[in-house]
């Protein structure tokens, strides 16, 4: 028996994994097995629950679809503990978790795209992934869905679940019934609604004067005493209206970045922000219902206009992206394309993005991440990072609020641009740069 996934999930752009790292200290040594059997009891309550995690993804006929067995092995266990290449947890505390210390490779079964950084098993497509990496002094837990399957809020409610099983918790109705599959997320219209023409924009780069275009990660901390005096900044410049925290540090990075690459583009080329959008509340769904359920909203605008128009200005108009009615038409617009579409490779909810240009912004400040200990008997986690991955210019993401109230943003961009927002110091006043 298998079952199709929902409309969204049918895109070939999301298969691929979202990675989620959870950064536990153990100064007392815990015996890994102990860790082992913890998780191993608490992942066989889950899959009695919701038995998919143990299944397999696959295409039949031009549809992906899901079985709710062939994947027997969810856990991966991996000893770094005699690996002189790999620091031990202080040094990864004392350095703040970069990018550098936590790449896939090392903390993960499966890379982000099935098939890179030399990856041999890239075939066998499973829901949920868990590898335990136990090095000295802490124990890495990194956790991959398929997001063909779920966005990072039914990975958090699969997580969430997982967290309270492990620590003999019992899961309520509404627990189970939020990691329950729905393979109708996101409605679509009827066969015979006609889809509104879309504006053809031909988008010319302009003068672009091209250099290195070598991309890495970085992570910048932005402290909660920085977002507080962010936000207060930006909204001092409003007349009235609401813009939220991830308002205001999406539009500081987006101006940050364009001012950053002036040094090759024209004020008047026309760049998108494409920001993820969960729309599970506009489409009256639980919060971290299981499925697909993310959006891109798009707003367009011209580097020149950008770097001209105020701070909270520009994060006023973010918001006017996010709004009910929008959201809820846009999304049922892109289901319908994607039901429709005979080649689902021609259809993205990012159709037009081109990586030199754009920026791409997922926000998972929302999770409380740092309360799932998992009931292995280490408290809470220190870090939550999403692990380091290929290079994919202008993709950004907003890391799990940590306890005390920074968001950790995780972005990829040219070394040039790095150099010339060091240099910002509209920018660099507000957050750290962690190497």
């Amino acid at each position: 028996m298998s079952l199709k996934l929902d409309v969204f999930g049918q895109q070939p752009l999301l298969r691929i994994y979202t990675q989620l790292v959870f950064c536990y200290a153990d100064p007392k040594h815990t015996d890994p097995n102990l860790v082992v059997s913890r998780l191993a009891k608490g992942i066989s309550k889950l899959r009695n629950i919701v038995p998919w995690i143990g299944g397999t993804i696959f295409d039949e006929n031009g549809v992906v679809r899901l079985t709710e067995d062939g994947n027997g092995n969810i856990l991966t266990v991996k000893d770094l503990r005699k690996h002189a290449y790999y620091p031990n947890f202080a040094e990864l505390r004392r350095e703040d978790f970069p990018f550098k210390w936590l790449n896939e490779k090392h903390i993960c079964p499966r890379m982000t795209i099935p098939g890179t950084q030399n990856e041999v098993n890239k075939n066998a497509e499973c829901p949920f992934l868990i590898q335990l990496t136990v090095i000295n002094g802490g124990i890495l837990l990194s956790f991959l869905g398929e997001h063909a399957l779920m966005d990072m809020g039914g990975q958090f409610g699969l997580m969430e679940a997982l967290s309270k099983l492990c620590k003999g918790e019992k899961l309520t109705d509404y627990d189970q019934s939020r990691i329950k599959l729905n393979n109708a997320c996101v409605p679509i219209y009827d066969d015979g609604y006609i889809l509104p023409q879309e504006d053809k924009i031909i988008r010319r780069k302009i003068n672009e004067t091209v250099n290195d275009c070598a991309c890495e990660w970085k992570y910048l901390r932005f402290s909660r005493n920085s977002l507080l005096q962010l936000k207060q900044a930006c909204s001092k410049e409003l007349k009235d209206g609401f813009v939220s925290t991830d308002d205001c540090l999406s539009a500081l990075i987006w101006r940050s970045i364009l001012k950053a690459r002036l040094k090759r583009q024209a004020e008047k080329q026309v760049v998108y922000f494409y920001r993820a959008i969960d729309t599970r509340r506009y489409l009256g769904y639980h919060s971290n219902q299981m499925g697909v359920f993310v959006n891109m909203a798009l707003t367009r605008s011209s580097i020149g206009d950008v770097l001209s128009t105020r701070l909270g200005a520009i994060a006023a108009l973010l918001r006017t992206k996010v709004d009910r009615d929008s959201v809820v038409t846009n999304s049922k617009i892109i289901a319908t394309k994607i039901h429709r579409a005979k080649d689902k490779n021609n259809i993205s909810v990012t159709q037009d993005l081109d990586s030199s240009l754009d920026i791409q912004i997922s926000s998972w400040s929302k999770f409380k991440c740092f309360d799932l200990d998992f009931g292995i008997g280490l408290g809470k986690p220190i870090a939550v990072r999403r692990p380091e991955f290929i290079p994919l210019e202008g993709l950004i993401y907003f890391m799990p609020k940590t306890l005390n109230g920074s968001i950790i943003a995780g972005l990829c961009l040219r070394k040039d641009d790095y150099d010339e927002i060091m240099l910002d110091d509209d920018f660099m006043k507000y957050c750290n740069v962690i190497c």
